[in-house]
């Protein structure tokens, strides 16, 4: 996310912006002061509710992931090829809650193997910084998949749930009509997430 995104940027701002403007306000006549800090709790409130009754959806982690745990069936594989979402259906699909992001990751790009060898192989390991696989196992033996890269992975499921969240980190053909030898169905949006269940042509 772009730090300059208003949800991001204003949340750092937002004590400087208030100390500055608490102090110009103390230098303000007694009367004035008063006056003027009313007006500024007035006009913040009212941003504030604006803000809450405007506000976009969630991202819609939770209810994707009670969706596929009602339909998911022996065999299923989740597939979430973008990092920063595969760790927000994770944390609701019910796994384990200490699996390490670096470990469970996707394939490292050829940017960043040359990054690891210049760092040696000596660093890399102490900081365990390489993945070591890009499935995660749900409590409920429901496989999570992540990377752009794994899409051979995934096509040896009997049906996979693919879930992603349409920006420029999705590779070009994302998503996929097929996967292997599975076809995808209608999309389902939920909050910001489109989820595809790809199975067997009938």
């Amino acid at each position: 996310m772009q730090f300059f995104k208003l949800n991001v940027f204003s949340t750092f701002i937002t004590p400087f912006f208030i100390i500055t403007l608490s102090r110009l306000i103390a230098q303000l006549p007694e009367r004035g002061g008063w006056l003027s800090a009313g007006a500024f709790g007035i006009v913040f409130t009212a941003f504030s509710i604006l803000f809450f009754i405007d506000r976009t959806p969630t991202t819609g982690y939770r209810a994707a992931s009670e969706l596929i745990r009602a339909e998911e069936r022996p065999g299923d594989l989740v597939y979430v090829p973008q990092q920063s979402m595969f760790w927000g259906i994770a944390r609701y699909m019910g796994t384990d809650r200490h699996g390490w992001q670096l470990r469970v990751a996707p394939q490292l790009t050829d940017q960043w193997k040359r990054m690891y060898d210049r760092a040696g192989r000596r660093v890399v390991a102490f900081f365990d910084l390489e993945p070591q696989t890009q499935i995660l196992m749900s409590k409920i033996g429901l496989p999570l998949l992540v990377g752009n890269q794994s899409l051979a992975t995934a096509a040896a499921a009997h049906r996979v749930w693919l879930i992603t969240y349409p920006r420029r980190d999705l590779p070009a053909g994302f998503p996929p009509a097929t996967i292997g030898r599975l076809v995808s169905g209608p999309v389902k949006r939920i909050g910001f997430l489109q989820i595809r269940l790809y199975q067997p042509a009938e």
